[in-house]
């Protein structure tokens, strides 16, 4: 049996048609009907999309920043570790260490990238090293300056090395009487 418009209209809405009439009130109930639900379903999933996209992002950006922040604080426990257990046989600047290990746990970006972490730790060696190598120039160049500093340094530098070379020469001076002495028991 093939069905006609007024057969699915009639089983639709429960209704069956006598008249003209009738069906055309039907049909504009219907068709009002349907357009109005089709308009609110667009509306509501407009706004549905809006608080779904809003609110997954929320979600997504609370969870990744909670996964992050768990997985940095392993991970720098586990680094933290590893610089101390180096640090135990080494002798090492307790500044530096403490300014090397604020700088990893204060950085930003991804804790996982060995490259990056290793390029980090690199420039802050360096940086430390720098610093240090340019405070010893700069506190030698203070000294050597100042007219006091620098007649205490050359006076101080001065008696050190006499000291040494008297102290050599005396050694050398006794080994020589010692082996003077020597040949002349042998010659007596």
């Amino acid at each position: 049996k093939k069905l006609d418009f007024r057969d699915l209209l009639a089983e639709s809405t429960g209704y069956t048609y006598g008249g003209d009439q009738q069906m055309s009130s039907e049909i504009h109930h219907t068709t009002t009907k349907l357009t109005n639900e089709t308009y609110n379903n667009a509306v509501h999933n407009d706004i549905y999309h809006d608080i779904e996209s809003e609110t997954i992002r929320e979600l997504s950006r609370d969870t990744a920043y909670d996964a992050q922040n768990t997985e940095k604080t392993y991970v720098s426990q586990v680094q933290l570790n590893a610089i101390e257990k180096n640090a135990q046989n080494k002798l090492l600047d307790t500044i530096f260490m403490d300014q090397l290990i604020a700088k990893y746990i204060r950085q930003k970006g991804s804790v996982v990238d060995v490259d990056d972490l290793s390029r980090f730790l690199d420039a802050t060696v360096i940086d430390n090293l720098i610093y240090h190598y340019q405070d010893i120039k700069d506190s030698r160049s203070r000294t050597l300056d100042n007219y006091a500093l620098r007649k205490f340094h050359l006076n101080s530098f001065m008696n050190m090395t006499m000291d040494l070379l008297l102290t050599e020469l005396s050694a050398s001076l006794i080994e020589d009487m010692k082996d003077l002495d020597e040949q002349e028991r042998k010659v007596f």
